[in-house]
Formats: structure tokens, C-alpha cells, sequence
């Protein structure tokens, strides 16, 4: 025992092992800065989340929403899927987001098209510094994206934490000269976005902002879109109920009751029997709920909805006019 100390001791002693030791220490205290930086960092896009946004450009304002619907596993990596509904004038699609803890940067798409070291398409890093440059090239076109700003604001939404906000710019030389801009946030992440040009209505103009979202249950900011519970009261049994107002433009309720949790899926059909719309698909608690669903990218015409829970199938007619 007594050799061991006095070896210990000697080494204690040794200069390669004092600046072995400083090493190791700075490093236990930047790893240790970084866990405590990413253990409060609040990570966007979780599963079920639910957004909602107004897309406007002159004389024009659409609402929207989006869910984070599931995960997909991609070259190893877990993408978060995003469906996208409502959206002028795409209607309904699917978005990818990769985030990747660590760096704290967001990522988006799985082609090596402008790619970063991960051969992913960067979206935006929430510790990225500003006037970080980097290329970017969806559907084949080149833009020059900057990081213009990385702050932290509190109350955004509501919320009391202090949440990172990243701006980001991008620039398009010939043949069309133009500028957009990206807004992203911890915890709510794609919150903003303004084109200058090219709007897919108009040609001009556009932007599309954060309204509202729904996360683990809370909800900031305005929703309107999403499918809401109005009564806790328990129902005699599942009902759909006839649209109101019936014709319709652009938009109408839809309200259905659940005698108990069930899995529930409510769809639109045209007559065709091609379906337009899921707005629900997850599981909800007994009650009475209502959806009100935007019509404003589909044509005038006939149209059916159906709902699905625990063996009930109810299908009824709703008449859009424009």
C-alpha cells in the first residue's frame, strides 16, 4: 500500500501528467457546458405536434396547418414527418426534418444535392454563428444561404422560457434575382418565411407565419383548424353529424361524437372515391368534437366524408360552391 501512495504521489508530480490532468479537466468542463446546454435546449418537430399558419400575400390570407405524423428511418438517421395540409396552392404534402442533437442543426430532405458533412440538406443550426454561408440547392437551384441572426426571446407564445430564434437568408442570382427569409425556433422550429418574388397564386410577394401549434397537449398562439373537443359530456353512442354550413365556401364544421377512447379517423372523398384529406387519424378521449375543414385548393363540386372508429363507419355528402 505504501508503494502504490508513493508512486501516485510521484506521478502526481510528473509535468505531463499535471498538464495530462488541465487537459482532461477542460475538456470534462466543455463537455459537461455542452450536455447542460443541450438538456435545456428544447428540441422542435416531436411526434403529434400540431401547427397552424397564415399564408398571405396582397389581398390574400389563407390559413393552414400541419402535423408531425410519424418517423422514418433514412441512412440511419430518424426523419420526423411532417404532412402538410391547406397549403396554397400545394394542398397536402410531406416535409422530412432531421435534427440532430449534438450540433443543435436542423436538417431537411435526405438527397445529396448541396449537402452538408452529414450528406444532408442543412436547413438551419441553432448554434450556428451569424454570417455562417453555406449552398443550397432544392429542386436544382442554387441559393446562397446566410445565417443573418441568432437570438433568444422570451414569450413567444406565451412561453416563459427563453427560446433560441434563428434567421436565416437566402439569394438567388439569374435568372431570377431574389431574396427569402426563414424564421426558426426552439421548440416550435419552421415558424416564418417571406419570398419576395414568385408567389404561386400571384407572382408577387408572399410569406407564411406561425399562428398556432399544439404541443404535448398545450396550445399557443390561435388555433382554428385542428380538431377540437367542445363537450367533455360522455355520448350515448359515435354520431357524425351533417356539415354546417351545407353548401359551403371555403370552409364548414363537421362535428362528430365518441361514446368512449376509441382510434378515430375522419377523411374526405370526392366522388370518385379518391381521397382528398385525412383530418384525423389518433386515438381521443369520449366526447363531442369539431373540425373545421378549408376547402380553399380544392374545385366546386360534391364530396364525402367518412368517419371510422371501433367498428362504426358513417359517410355523409357535403356540396362545396365557389
Amino acid at each position: 500500500m505504501f508503494i502504490q501512495r508513493n508512486i501516485s504521489a510521484n506521478l502526481g508530480n510528473d509535468p505531463d501528467q499535471i498538464m495530462f490532468r488541465k487537459i482532461a479537466l477542460i475538456l470534462f468542463l466543455l463537455i459537461s457546458s455542452l450536455a447542460v446546454a443541450q438538456k435545456s435546449f428544447i428540441v422542435p418537430f416531436k411526434l403529434g405536434s400540431y401547427y397552424e399558419y397564415v399564408y398571405e400575400e396582397p389581398f390574400t390570407t389563407i390559413r393552414y396547418s400541419a402535423k408531425v405524423v410519424g418517423e422514418e428511418k433514412i441512412n440511419g438517421f430518424i426523419f420526423k414527418k411532417m404532412e402538410i395540409y391547406n397549403e396554397p396552392p400545394s394542398n397536402m404534402y410531406y416535409t422530412l426534418y432531421y435534427f440532430d442533437t449534438l450540433t443543435l442543426k436542423l436538417y431537411g430532405g435526405v438527397f445529396p444535392r448541396c449537402e452538408d458533412n452529414l450528406n444532408l440538406d442543412l436547413t438551419v443550426g441553432f448554434n450556428i454563428p451569424v454570417g455562417f454561408v453555406w449552398n443550397d440547392c432544392p429542386n436544382g437551384t442554387f441559393f446562397k444561404s446566410t445565417i443573418l441572426s441568432n437570438k433568444k426571446y422570451s414569450g413567444i407564445f406565451g412561453v416563459s422560457d427563453t427560446l433560441i430564434y434563428v434567421e436565416r437568408k437566402d439569394t438567388i442570382g439569374f435568372p431570377v434575382d431574389g431574396t427569402t427569409y426563414y424564421g426558426y425556433a426552439e421548440k416550435f422550429g419552421y415558424m416564418y418565411f417571406y419570398r419576395g418574388y414568385g408567389s404561386p397564386l400571384l407572382g408577387g410577394a408572399y410569406s407564411k407565419s406561425m399562428v398556432g401549434a399544439v404541443i404535448d397537449g398545450v396550445t399557443y398562439g390561435s388555433i382554428l383548424l385542428d380538431v377540437t373537443k367542445i363537450s367533455g359530456e360522455i355520448p350515448n353512442g359515435y354520431l357524425l353529424e351533417q356539415n354546417y354550413p351545407n353548401p359551403f365556401n371555403p370552409s364548414t364544421v363537421i362535428k362528430f361524437s365518441l361514446p368512449k377512447s376509441s382510434f378515430v379517423t375522419l377523411k374526405v372523398f370526392d366522388q370518385l372515391g379518391k381521397e382528398i384529406s385525412t383530418l384525423v387519424n389518433e386515438k381521443k378521449s369520449a366526447g363531442l368534437y369539431q373540425y373545421v375543414f378549408n376547402a380553399v385548393n380544392i374545385p366546386s363540386g360534391a364530396y364525402f366524408y367518412t368517419l371510422q372508429s371501433n367498428g362504426y363507419i358513417e359517410t355523409k355528402r357535403m356540396i362545396l360552391l365557389k
